[in-house]
């Protein structure tokens, strides 16, 4: 999610609101945002005197257990993240999504890579550098 814009911006902006002759579209225009968010941040100034961003609201933390997770993925180190996923779920009857798994993987600093099976190799690409498609 991107940042929201700096007080001091909005603070500029609503300065700028206030004491130029020119139009709401106009201002926007100058500070290159849009009059939809100049219109907004208006309404919050006379509304609550705020010329800042809301914090952050949070949302619901996760409640996953990263050591169970750790000691899953030791136990076997090449499991895919689909077989982690299982395997923590049987560890402690609770569902976790696969990508909460890649998230615990990533905050824990352990990587996944993909293992081929003794033997077997990719075949190299027959698009690589210089071919391309004619039509027909």
């Amino acid at each position: 999610m991107p940042e929201p814009y700096s007080s001091d911006l909005r603070e500029r902006v609503l300065h700028a609101l206030e004491k130029s002759p020119l139009k709401r579209e106009e201002i926007a225009q100058q500070f290159e945002i849009s009059p939809a968010t100049l219109y907004n941040w208006q309404k919050q100034w006379k509304e609550e005197q705020r010329s800042c961003a809301k914090p952050h609201g949070g949302g619901v933390a996760a409640h996953f257990d990263a050591t169970v997770l750790q000691r899953v993925y030791e136990e076997q180190t090449d499991r895919t993240i689909a077989e982690l996923q299982v395997r923590y779920q049987e560890e402690t009857d609770e569902s976790i999504s696969y990508s909460s798994v890649r998230r615990l993987l990533a905050q824990l600093g352990l990587t996944r890579k993909k293992k081929d099976a003794p033997g077997e190799r990719a075949e190299p690409s027959r698009r690589g550098r210089g071919a391309c498609l004619l039509p027909g």
